[in-house]
């Protein structure tokens, strides 16, 4: 049964994939081919290779489950339906604002502006000069130093760590994206900045997930405007070795291949994310046997209200990966591990709506995405559309909540600004 609709998944998603294809709706077509590399994918290379044998409680439960792998495929073709669906409605309507079109031309007044060269040359060196004047940059060449508890820092050094380092690294995510956007030219001098930077931000961090995200957003920049996209092959090829090699080898200094018994496990963990949907699933189906929250809706709580202190809302929920990584250690209640294991916007539905979650997890990702591709900015829908991929991909993180935050204030200032100038016209009229 669980084999005939894997195939059931793959093939449909194929077939969705191909046939959605249209420049009008480019934004819930990138979102569906997000969803179709992170959650479908994967369901492929198990069927190669076998599953992931990753020693985590929650991940075993969840990947040896029947009952778990049904409604993970119901999950998986309820996304497709709703975006084949509305794909296929959106096209027949006559749109005359293209995303591609309008990101080419502001390119190229981008290319010319040399204030935007300052500006994000700023943000591309700030990362540098947070390691240099750090207490102690020493700190930060050990890999996972902080995140992992490497080192016995001082009051200093954490206090550092965690009021100015992740401002720092989060300046040089958009300095690096700026300054590549700008870099038409492919300048030499601008690449090594680029790099050097990105070294920065990712030894700021000391983790893996954002390393990897800003190396495909910079590909994908360059996928997005190349006319021979065929030369990209050898170039992604490339870029996925590094990402997994840097991933492998974070597990052996950290000490995590522990629970991971080889290569492809520690992959499996990082860029499979339909596990951690599993793991809400079967939560939901053997509450007795893997506990994450509490009661429904309990981290949307949290994530709708964090801005409140904790003096003042005694019983404020955790984030969602703090119960969800103590679930997967297979702790009864919440501990103190950390966001060990990265999660998504589709697990946090399930765990704090049940099972109803499967449906209206996508359902919300198809709500925001007519949002933005009904939108006539095009920084409203950059910014949009990015925290869309972003919640696809991870938790909702600082780095989520500024990417919402700068989206939200756009949708605003665009709809007042269209407000005012009807009302002027109105007057004139």
């Amino acid at each position: 049964m669980t084999l005939f609709l894997n195939f059931v998944c793959i093939a449909y998603s194929i077939i969705v994939l191909i046939s959605s294809w249209n420049k009008r709706v480019f934004i819930p077509f990138l979102c569906l081919a997000v969803f179709d590399l992170l959650y479908v994918f994967p369901i492929l290379i198990e069927l190669i290779l076998g599953d992931a044998h990753t020693g985590y409680y929650g991940f075993i439960l969840a990947q040896n489950d029947v009952a778990t792998s049904i409604v993970y495929s119901i999950f998986v073709l309820t996304f497709e339906i709703l975006f084949y669906i509305y794909i296929k409605s959106q096209a027949k309507k006559n749109k005359k604002f293209y995303l591609m079109e309008s990101m080419a031309l502001v390119r190229d007044k981008l290319s010319n502006s040399k204030m935007f060269l300052v500006l994000f040359g700023i943000l591309l060196l700030i990362p540098i000069f947070g390691i240099i004047f750090a207490p102690n940059p020493a700190d930060y060449f050990k890999i996972g130093a902080f995140p992992m508890n490497r080192i016995m820092a001082n009051s200093d050094e954490i206090a550092f760590n965690d009021n100015i380092a992740k401002f720092c690294k989060y300046f040089g995510f958009l300095g690096i994206i700026g300054i590549k956007l700008y870099d038409k030219n492919h300048s030499f001098i601008l690449l090594i900045l680029r790099i050097v930077s990105l070294i920065s931000v990712t030894l700021l961090d000391g983790k893996r997930t954002l390393f990897a995200f800003l190396i495909l957003i910079l590909f994908a920049i360059d996928f997005i405007f190349s006319k021979n996209k065929s030369r990209l092959i050898l170039k992604g090829f490339f870029l996925a070795v590094v990402i997994s090699l840097y991933f492998v080898l974070y597990s052996y200094v950290t000490g995590k291949y522990e629970y991971n018994t080889n290569w492809y496990s520690v992959i499996s963990e990082y860029f499979f994310k339909g596990n951690a949907v599993k793991v809400a699933i079967y939560s939901v189906l053997h509450p007795d046997k893997l506990h994450i929250l509490d009661y429904h809706f309990q981290t949307f709580y949290y994530d709708l209200f964090y801005f409140v202190p904790r003096n003042i809302w005694l019983s404020k929920p955790l984030t969602y990966p703090d119960y969800y990584s103590s679930a997967v250690f297979g702790f009864e209640t919440v501990r103190n591990v950390g966001w060990y294991f990265q999660t998504n916007v589709f697990a946090e539905f399930i765990s704090n709506i049940g099972i109803m979650g499967v449906f209206l997890g996508p359902l919300f990702i198809l709500l925001l995405c007519n949002v933005v591709n009904n939108s006539k900015n095009l920084f409203s829908m950059m910014f949009g559309v990015s925290f869309i991929v972003l919640i696809e991909l991870f938790e909702y993180s600082d780095l989520v909540k500024i990417v919402f935050l700068i989206w939200v204030i756009l949708l605003v200032v665009t709809k007042l600004s269209r407000r005012i100038r009807f009302s002027s016209f109105e007057g004139v009229k």
